[in-house]
């Protein structure tokens, strides 16, 4: 997912960059909450009447757009509507994603939080001597591992 380090990009370059001052950031924080807040429903209503695939298009296109706004602005009211777009693919991109493998699972029972390794030993390297060894606390020796 590209927009995971983007957070923390965009803080240091409205910080060092653009020299917002901290009343700045909050207006700017507060703004893109209320409009991430305000069109969280027409968004979901968007998400679940005309396509979630649309919705998640919708979101990356305007992900796309707002981080390279947010580049090559500096001045406090661009800046402000470029978070404000951040808002906007926010809510396009909240649920829409987990609906849609749910969706082509068609069962929402199938789910697996994680894949399910055949063995411990390459899913816990570090910590196979104390998670996977007989004198555990929680494991009974008397069962065998299951290789």
């Amino acid at each position: 997912m590209l927009h995971n380090g983007w957070w923390l990009v965009t803080s240091v370059y409205l910080v060092v960059d653009t020299g917002l001052s901290p009343a700045e950031l909050v207006l700017v924080d507060s703004v893109q909450s209320a409009f991430a807040l305000l069109l969280e429903v027409p968004a979901g209503v968007i998400a679940d009447t005309i396509s979630r695939e649309w919705s998640l298009v919708i979101s990356q296109v305007l992900m796309g757009t707002a981080m390279l706004a947010t580049g090559l602005f500096t001045s406090f009211p661009a800046l402000l509507a470029t978070q404000v777009l951040c808002g906007i693919w926010w809510t396009f991109a909240s649920g829409s994603d987990v609906a849609l493998m749910t969706d082509e699972l068609d069962d929402p029972g199938t789910m697996h939080p994680r894949p399910r390794p055949t063995t411990r030993w390459p899913r816990w390297p570090a910590c196979s001597a104390c998670c996977c060894s007989d004198s555990h606390p929680t494991r009974s020796s008397a069962r065998s591992p299951s290789y």
